[in-house]
């Protein structure tokens, strides 16, 4: 079984590709991020409309984690503390071409810490103060939660599944929708805020850069050629299935199961056939067919000889049941065993 993992991006106009939006003060849709919310700059983001980040002078948009998905020019991006009553100094990193910024919001959950743990057989210490709610707060629970996100990820293995909650403009009934699919090829270093005498220990940064290797691999639905040139959108909206919306597509970042990247992927042929068919926007669809119907069959021979059987072990009542079928059971099937008179 391949770990792979989502990737929710704020909605812009350009199709990621690492500039300012042609029109930011008209792009009602990446407010509904909070962060986005609250810090956009209408002014300087129309001064700069369509410009790339990478020259940007002493400031960037505050989608900017999210924008270079499908560029192909790096900039350097700054990681600001969050919290302000803490304000530790900030931290720059360097961001090569298609790559962005996620972070795995529900592992830094204290309302999902014991349920993580369990599912993925963690031994993480519980928090100082006992508490079922609000974010995971001390620095070295947080850093063993996000190396064990992170660690399992497999280069030129993985794949990324990039998404849009409801704040995009096909389709604002429908909770999640796919916006492309690429193939993990690198993260960079884990990262910590500067330190102050207040607070002298170390904080991750909960974000990683995340690299994916297009355009070699991976396709982008041309959402945003289809709303300039005013063609329909409807038939090429390719929507998360319900059974798929949480945990996999509702947290920023998320572990995907070979299950769950089946559904996405046949929906995500499904819809690239019809821009293949609609002949509106010229492209090598073939080939981002071909590659899309190679990951398809990949993930289907990953979810190994028992697919579901770690769910029906969760409905069962055995609480890491997913895990249990990655580290036990497929290692088993592997070297010719049943699992099921194990489990049995």
């Amino acid at each position: 079984m391949t770990t792979h993992l989502s990737v929710r991006l704020a909605w812009h106009d350009r199709g990621w590709d690492g500039r300012v939006c042609d029109a930011p003060h008209l792009n009602a849709h990446c407010i509904v991020h909070e962060h986005i919310r609250n810090s956009r700059d209408d002014t300087k983001e129309l001064n700069a409309a369509g410009k790339p980040l990478a020259e940007l002078k002493d400031w960037l948009p505050p989608c900017s984690r999210d924008p270079a998905a499908y560029s192909d020019r790096s900039f350097v991006i700054e990681h600001h503390d969050p919290l302000e009553f803490r304000r530790l100094p900030s931290v720059s990193e360097a961001i090569p071409p298609y790559s962005t910024c996620p972070a795995p919001y529900r592992w830094m959950s204290e309302k999902f810490f014991q349920e993580i743990c369990e599912a993925e057989d963690l031994s993480i210490r519980g928090p100082e103060k006992s508490q079922s709610n609000g974010w995971v707060y001390e620095p070295d629970r947080q850093q063993e939660l996000l190396n064990n996100f992170w660690k399992k990820l497999e280069h030129k293995r993985s794949l990324i599944f990039y998404y849009c909650n409801h704040g995009n403009p096909l389709d604002e009934s429908t909770r999640r929708i796919i916006v492309g699919v690429g193939r993990f090829s690198g993260i960079g270093q884990q990262l910590y805020f500067g330190t102050t005498p207040k607070y002298p220990d170390q904080y991750p940064i909960w974000s990683r850069r995340v690299t994916q290797d297009y355009p070699d691999q991976g396709v982008r639905i041309p959402y945003q050629e289809y709303l300039q040139n005013e063609h329909p959108t409807d038939s090429i909206i390719c929507r998360v299935p319900q059974h798929a919306l949480s945990p996999y597509f509702s947290y920023g970042s998320e572990h995907v199961s070979d299950d769950i990247a089946v559904a996405i992927l046949e929906r995500v042929i499904q819809c690239i056939e019809e821009v293949r068919l609609g002949g509106h926007i010229v492209a090598d669809w073939e080939h981002r067919l071909s590659w899309l119907n190679d990951a398809l069959a990949e993930a289907w021979t990953g979810r190994g000889a028992f697919p579901g059987a770690g769910s029906v072990l969760q409905y069962l009542g055995l609480s890491n049941g997913t895990s249990f079928q990655r580290t036990v059971l497929t290692p088993m099937a592997n070297k010719g065993s049943n699992p099921w008179e194990y489990v049995l």
